[in-house]
């Protein structure tokens, strides 16, 4: 009886240890499982925020062939030559870019994104040049300002493609939920403001390559990306988080106001002033290009800071999450380990010792043959171990009182006088 008694007491000793365990187990699952999932969707954002920069920088390289080519379009023939070849040899360098992001988004698993790149942007940048060279091929005499605005105007719909392809990236990205969020927003703003800030010159660049007046929809759509650039280079203070906004960031985000819209834009607004008061211009395209180039210097600065901290905040989130991953992991499973270990330890060094205890008790109350008045038989299975002590108490009382009135009769009892 007594054998199964402590049989049962183990079994609910180990049912008590299986549910600690599994609570611990409960609790521990949903939290690793969290931690991997952010984990997993911060790496994705790193990646995805990876992908961003080399698209940006390939449509970037597209927004800036303008430049080249519009002061091949626009040298004199003694320039020309030396033009024409500093732009076939930018091509071979966008070319190059081209090849290599499409390997890398194919690579990464972004196939669609590089899908549509061979599709829509690369035809588009191929008709671009083709009607730059064929305005190139043109002899002097045939040359138009209408045919070079028309050759700008196609570079314009292969950077448009460009930028699809980069809104595409953004719209299905996994991580735009992740603290580097705001970077996904950034990184298109900065592409637009690149491009809008390099059509101010391009819009008006025909008109003053051939002295001529300004037509009306070519001053607007200079206007138009004028208050653009400055729509988005204020756009692009409110969504950096005041966190980010680092003194570089201010110091690089400050230049572009000082230079490119403070100097560079009113550069535009005076040649435009000038026609309009049918006065000369006081430059040529090649020298309008030239004068921007080095305005648009911070706004390249600005996008490429902007693109490697980005990068540099995408990789420490995935740091972090990581190591909250490992955190979670090790101290899921310390306290696992914990419990299991003290329930092992309680089970043979307390819980054995007390119920052998128990067993060499109840074996001795037994032994001494307890009465049965108090102990019942039939009892005997269900008894605890403070029973067991009682009875062994009461066991020595009787025994006390029992050597008690020996002592008594012993000094009483005449014959021992």
């Amino acid at each position: 009886m007594e054998t199964l008694r402590t049989e049962r007491i183990s079994k609910r000793l180990q049912l008590a240890m299986l549910v600690i365990v599994l609570s611990i187990v409960f609790i521990s699952v949903p939290l690793i499982v969290s931690s991997y999932q952010n984990y997993l969707k911060n790496a994705e954002a790193l990646k995805e925020i990876q992908m961003l920069k080399m698209v940006a920088d390939l449509t970037n390289q597209i927004s800036r062939e303008r430049a080249p080519a519009n002061s091949a379009m626009s040298s004199h023939w003694l320039q020309r030559e030396q033009k024409m070849i500093e732009l076939a040899e930018y091509r071979q360098g966008v070319d190059q870019q081209y090849q290599d992001t499409l390997a890398v988004l194919k690579e990464a698993g972004f196939v669609p994104i590089a899908q549509q790149l061979e599709s829509n942007l690369y035809p588009y940048l191929l008709q671009g040049r083709k009607t730059v060279d064929q305005y190139l091929a043109l002899p002097t005499q045939q040359r138009e300002a209408e045919k070079l605005d028309h050759a700008i105007l196609a570079m314009f719909q292969a950077w448009d493609q460009s930028y699809i392809v980069l809104q595409k990236l953004v719209n299905h990205s996994h991580g735009k939920d992740t603290r580097v969020s705001n970077y996904y927003t950034l990184i298109l703003l900065l592409a637009e403001l690149r491009d809008q800030a390099g059509r101010v010159a391009s819009n008006i660049m025909a008109a003053v390559s051939f002295q001529q007046e300004i037509p009306e929809q070519n001053l607007a759509r200079s206007l138009q990306t004028q208050r653009q650039t400055r729509y988005l280079w204020e756009l692009i203070n409110v969504v950096q988080s005041e966190h980010d906004k680092t003194p570089e960031f201010k110091q690089l985000h400050h230049a572009v106001r000082t230079e490119f819209l403070d100097k560079g834009l009113p550069i535009i607004d005076d040649l435009a002033q000038k026609r309009l008061q049918h006065q000369r211009y006081h430059m040529d395209g090649t020298q309008l290009t030239d004068a921007m180039v080095d305005k648009f210097v911070t706004v390249v600065e600005l996008q490429s800071y902007i693109l490697d901290y980005s990068l540099k905040v995408a990789a420490e989130e995935r740091r972090e999450a990581r190591n909250k991953l490992i955190f979670t992991l090790f101290l899921s499973l310390v306290s696992l380990l914990t419990a299991v270990l003290t329930m092992f330890y309680a089970k043979k060094w307390v819980f054995e010792p007390l119920i052998r205890a128990r067993y060499q008790l109840f074996k001795l109350a037994r032994h001494r043959q307890v009465d049965q008045t108090v102990i019942e038989k039939s009892k005997l299975d269900y008894l605890s171990l403070f029973d067991a002590i009682q009875h062994i108490e009461s066991m020595l009382q009787q025994r006390d009182a029992f050597e008690s009135q020996l002592k008594h009769i012993a000094n009483t009892d005449s014959l021992t006088d």
